[in-house]
């Protein structure tokens, strides 16, 4: 995905790239935008990959962290039920479960303020947030 987005146009000053999200290699205060894409939940200490985001985040920065929320099996139809357990099975696991109210929660306990979200509700759903660091 990342050779695929870096093909296509783009300003001068967008970059695509995989990066460890516990240490970064920018320079501190350079970005006016960072994304974390459902990754959050899959990362053992996320307030690590948290602390490195608000380092290089500009200080009106903000950051755009879809993420996926946990979901009660028992609501689902019974073939999205085996889809499910067939992927915990393969062995994606996820570290951390949150509900919407608790991806929000933790969010505002690393110091952030929600501007905008939304959940899509699917097999998996997901939580878009914006949010920028509170002064």
């Amino acid at each position: 995905m990342i050779k695929q987005a870096n093909k296509g146009k783009k300003p001068s000053n967008v970059s695509f790239e995989i990066q460890d999200a516990t240490n970064l290699k920018y320079a501190d205060n350079s970005y006016d935008v960072v994304i974390i894409s459902n990754a959050l939940h899959l990362i053992p200490s996320p307030e690590k990959a948290i602390a490195e985001i608000k380092r290089v985040l500009k200080d009106d920065g903000i950051l755009v962290c879809p993420n996926f929320l946990k979901r009660d099996l028992n609501q689902l139809p019974l073939i999205k039920k085996i889809a499910m357990k067939s992927i915990n099975n393969l062995g994606f696991q996820t570290v951390h479960q949150w509900s919407e109210e608790e991806y929000l929660a933790y969010l505002e306990s690393q110091n952030f303020a929600i501007l905008n979200h939304k959940v899509l509700d699917s097999t998996l759903p997901l939580c878009y947030v914006e949010c920028k660091e509170k002064k």
